[in-house]
């Protein structure tokens, strides 16, 4: 699906549809996130400000406000915008795990992700004290998509100082992502780098 000429096409008819004229129907609920997602990722800034707009004005359903969010992150071309989004009450507390879920699609999303968690680490952490079960996630989300040993040592860094109750656990899982990524890429980089170069 990725890169199909005529699947974004489709999506993208679909998308107008939907967004434009205004047919609910246009697009199954069973593949309204795939939809969103293909118009992000392969639209700009209009995409995003109607799928921003639907969340916000025109959902009826959490399922279609979830939906929306989700696929927020997913246009890499408007990633300030979405971590913009995140602390500005315009998102429900409870939900802000969905929008950064989809910014962890992209390296740039990911990487952008770890510079506004420690940009905004004093408002993060006042917004969702270690007493709230969302710190956990925030911090899982934002820092385990990592993958370098750089990266490792700034996430370390980060947190030498700072009092880690309530997400300890989550911490020492997404660092333990980051060291399996590296061991990964340490591991198997030739191999799948061979294989490409036969294919």
């Amino acid at each position: 699906m990725s890169g199909n000429k005529q699947v974004i096409a489709a999506a993208q008819d679909m998308f107008k549809k939907f967004m434009d004229e205004g047919d609910r129907s246009a697009i199954h609920p069973n593949i309204r996130g795939s939809v969103f997602s293909l118009n992000l990722k392969y639209g700009g800034e209009k995409e995003y400000n109607d799928v921003l707009d639907f969340y916000m004005h025109k959902a009826k359903s959490s399922d279609e406000r979830n939906s929306a969010l989700r696929t927020l992150g997913q246009s890499r071309k408007m990633v300030q915008q979405t971590l913009d989004l995140l602390l500005s009450g315009k998102i429900r507390d409870q939900d802000v795990y969905l929008p950064i879920g989809g910014l962890r699609a992209s390296r740039e999303g990911i990487e952008g992700l770890f510079e506004w968690m420690q940009k905004n680490w004093d408002a993060i952490s006042a917004k969702f004290p270690a007493s709230s079960p969302m710190i956990g996630n925030v911090v899982a989300y934002c820092v385990g998509g990592l993958s370098t040993q750089a990266q490792l040592d700034q996430v370390t860094a980060f947190f030498e100082n700072k009092g880690t109750a309530g997400f300890d656990r989550s911490l020492a899982q997404a660092t333990d992502s980051i060291k399996a990524k590296m061991s990964w890429k340490a591991r198997d980089t030739d191999d799948v780098r061979q294989w490409l170069d036969s294919q």
